[in-house]
């Protein structure tokens, strides 16, 4: 969808995107999301990283969803934790190395006292 230039823009629960053309007044209706409910296991991805039917057909429109719009959608990850998971892990990862070495060589000097 190409949107005209606009200063404020509008999505309605329904879909309906309506624009306030630069130096207008009124709002111009410039067209509707086809909003869907698929079930889940009817979707698959496609390689260009789209879900798509799994029968390649066009799924039927839904009435019954909404659109929030105002919102901005956030990630379900946390940057920080996941930082701090990394750290964490890059510790343990340094703690093994270390106990593997004094491990071989408490083995080394077990061999030189069954040698001796």
């Amino acid at each position: 969808m190409v949107l005209p230039d606009f200063e404020f823009i509008t999505v309605s629960a329904n879909g309906l995107i309506s624009v306030t053309p630069i130096g207008g007044e009124a709002s111009v209706e410039v067209g509707a999301l086809k909003l869907v409910k698929p079930e889940y296991d009817e979707m698959t991805m496609h390689a260009s990283g789209h879900f798509v039917p799994k029968g390649g057909g066009v799924l039927a429109e839904d009435f019954t969803v909404q659109v929030r719009s105002g919102y901005l959608e956030a990630s379900n990850v946390s940057s920080l934790e996941e930082l701090v998971s990394i750290m964490s892990l890059t510790r343990q990862y340094e703690m093994q190395i270390e106990v593997m070495a004094s491990a071989d060589e408490i083995a080394q000097i077990g061999n030189k006292l069954l040698k001796a």
